[in-house]
C-alpha cells in the first residue's frame, strides 16, 4: 500500500512494489484535481444527466455546417481577420483568399463530419483537435470521404470566438 511523506514543496510517495516517487507539492495537487473532475464529470453522466458540450464545439460544428452550405457570408462572421487557413496539400490561405475561394466555386465543400474533437481552453484562446471527414471539389478535382486530423484556433474578440488558424494533415 502506498503512504506519503510531507516536506515543505514535495511529496515522497512510497510504492508498494518498493519504489519511491517525489513529486512537487503543486504538480499532485493538479494531478488531483483532474482526477476529481473527472470523477465529478463521470458520476454527473452515470446518473444519466446531459453533459453540456462546450459551446465552442457547436460554433466549430455550426461553422462546418454552414461552410458545407455554402453560406459564405455565415462562415465570415466566424473568422478573424488574421486568419490563415492551411489545407491538407499544404496551401495556406489569408481570409480573404479562403472566403474568395468559397465565393467563386474554387473549393466546394458537400459534406463536413466531425469524427471526434475536444477543445483545450487558455484565456481568450482556444485549441480544438479533430478528426473529420469531408467530400470536397477542389482545383476541379473532386475527393470523396477524405479523411484528415485539424487543429483550429480560436480567439475570444470581446464576447464571440473567431477562428484565427486552421492546418489539416490528411490520414492513412
Amino acid at each position: 500500500m502506498p503512504f506519503s511523506v510531507d516536506l515543505p514543496k514535495l511529496v515522497l510517495i512510497f510504492m508498494a512494489d518498493g519504489r519511491i516517487t517525489m513529486m512537487r507539492r503543486d504538480r499532485l495537487r493538479e494531478i488531483c484535481i483532474v482526477w476529481l473532475t473527472i470523477f465529478a464529470t463521470s458520476a454527473v453522466a452515470a446518473e444519466g444527466k446531459t453533459v453540456r458540450p462546450d459551446p465552442l464545439l457547436e460554433l466549430e460544428a455550426d461553422r462546418f455546417r454552414l461552410t458545407a452550405a455554402a453560406d459564405v457570408d455565415a462562415v465570415e462572421k466566424l473568422l478573424d481577420d488574421d486568419l490563415t487557413y492551411c489545407h491538407t496539400t499544404g496551401r495556406c490561405e489569408s481570409k480573404a483568399e479562403y472566403l474568395a475561394n468559397l465565393r467563386s466555386g474554387r473549393t466546394k465543400y458537400h459534406k463536413i463530419e466531425v469524427v471526434n474533437s475536444a477543445v483545450r481552453h487558455y484565456g481568450d484562446i482556444a485549441i480544438v483537435n479533430g478528426r473529420i471527414t469531408i467530400d470536397v471539389e477542389a482545383g476541379g478535382q473532386s475527393v470523396q470521404g477524405l479523411k484528415m486530423s485539424y487543429t483550429d484556433v480560436y480567439r475570444r474578440v470581446g464576447d464571440r470566438w473567431r477562428m484565427l488558424a486552421w492546418h489539416s494533415s490528411p490520414l492513412p
